[in-house]
């Protein structure tokens, strides 16, 4: 029983250290995304506007903005 609540904690452990990492890059990429679209002319908001239109679907392969 023991070893068991041990071998889950560990999981657990793992688990969140590889969701922070997946996180920490899906985050830099989105910034390096929206980088790229103002440079480019293709978006004039703000980072947090960018983050709030893609949340929400607004800014996608298909959408012009």
């Amino acid at each position: 029983e023991i070893c068991a609540c041990l071998v889950g904690s560990e999981m657990c452990i793992r688990d969140r250290v590889l969701s922070d990492k997946f996180n920490k890059r899906r985050e830099q990429l989105r910034y390096e995304t929206y980088e790229h679209l103002v440079a480019t002319g293709f978006f004039t908001g703000t980072y947090e506007e960018y983050k709030e239109r893609t949340k929400l679907g607004l800014i996608g392969p298909t959408q012009t903005f």
